[in-house]
């Protein structure tokens, strides 16, 4: 969508400005909100370098420390607010990736731009994306919102996602033309127009014959959330058992105090899962895995 949206006239000529921030749970520094700031203004002060007038009085009064999201936010305002530059637009991607600090980050938001006693408001469109949460789709209700959703090309292309799996679990598989329809129908009904849904129900198919597919889908639950719950429960099941409860905690222990997410193998060497290097994870498991994995 970035690489489409530069190459409007409106962007290329300057008349209108771009800026983008994603998000990344894998990533340090891109979960907080104080590093979509940073990523938000940088841009704007290398396209246009006459904004690097509004860094120096706040390098100047916080004497040299630009790190603190109060002060990047006040500089991103007053970038918004300059007249002589074009208009402005950020995107701020899967926000749901963030840390906690997106409340922060909202909160600015709606103090902002609620205030009409501002003799000018800042000159800021922003788009905010996000995987739907349900504390962050209650905060993006109280400014302009769209679920994508609901637009005819997402459906579009959920549908294209459905026809192209069928077919191709129709030729592994041998599906007759009935029961090809018929987990076509399914998928459509039990997908609530989640394409993960959609992929993680496919693979469940794979190696089911034919004869078994249809009662095989139909088992699923309905929706993301119901999905993952046998899941969970399965997970917590195994903790209840005493002989994993204590090499659990101790998993645990090290994630959280962790500063940043471990590998596999980091784990396994700090929790000493393999003390006599039997299924020693650098032959079996990914080498990196994120903290919301571990």
């Amino acid at each position: 969508m970035i690489e489409e949206l530069l190459k409007l006239p409106c962007f290329v000529n300057g008349a209108k400005f771009l800026a983008y921030s994603f998000c990344d749970s894998s990533s340090k520094g891109l979960t907080t909100a104080t590093s979509i700031l940073r990523n938000l203004i940088y841009p704007f002060i290398t396209q246009q370098p006459q904004l690097t007038r509004f860094l120096l009085p706040a390098y100047v009064k916080v004497h040299g420390n630009l790190q603190s999201f109060d002060t990047l936010w006040s500089i991103l305002m007053d970038i918004g607010s300059d007249t002589v530059a074009g208009a402005k637009y950020r995107i701020i991607d899967a926000l749901d990736e963030c840390d906690d600090t997106w409340k922060i980050l909202f909160g600015q938001n709606k103090g902002e731009f609620s205030d009409t006693s501002r003799i000018s408001q800042p000159k800021i469109n922003i788009l905010i994306i996000s995987r739907k949460y349900l504390e962050i789709e209650r905060r993006l209700r109280e400014f302009d919102s769209k679920d994508l959703a609901l637009y005819t090309s997402m459906a579009d292309d959920l549908d294209t996602s459905i026809k192209e799996k069928v077919e191709e679990l129709a030729n592994d598989l041998r599906y007759p033309r009935e029961t090809a329809e018929e987990v076509s129908q399914i998928l459509h009904a039990k997908a609530e127009k989640t394409s993960l849904w959609v992929g993680i129900a496919c693979s469940a198919l794979i190696g089911v014959p034919s004869k078994d597919a249809v009662k095989k889908l139909s088992s699923l639950p309905q929706g993301l959330e119901e999905l993952y719950k046998p899941l969970l429960d399965a997970a917590l099941e195994f903790t209840q058992k005493e002989e994993n409860l204590e090499r659990i905690m101790q998993i645990v222990n090290y994630v959280a105090i962790s500063r940043r997410p471990l590998s596999a193998l980091e784990s396994a060497e700090a929790c000493q899962l393999c003390p006599d290097g039997e299924d020693d994870p650098r032959e079996n498991k990914p080498k990196s895995t994120s903290r919301r994995a571990a």
